[in-house]
């Protein structure tokens, strides 16, 4: 019965000094294993689009609204007063 218990407590310090290596360990696996997946569904993520420059802007224009009037997709007006130091 001391034999068991000896094991046990062997097993238990061995267990309590690497622990931080083991839990470093997996921590690795998982940050590699999500690393490989994200660039994966990166490169799935639409293959024809082409990739633009940095800094490049597209402004897309949607006039569709009545001459005069305001649009309700727009926004609404508000109206502000200037001050002057």
């Amino acid at each position: 019965m001391s034999d068991f218990f000896l094991v046990l407590l062997v097993i238990f310090l061995l267990f309590s000094v690497f622990r931080r290596y083991i839990f470093v360990l997996v921590m690795n696996a998982v940050t590699k294993g999500l690393y490989k997946n994200m660039n994966k569904m990166q490169q799935q993520q639409d293959p024809n689009q082409v990739k633009k420059p940095d800094g490049y802007v597209t402004v897309e224009d949607n006039i569709t609204s009545k001459k005069g009037g305001v649009d309700s997709n727009n926004g609404e007006y508000v109206d502000y007063v200037e001050i002057k130091d």
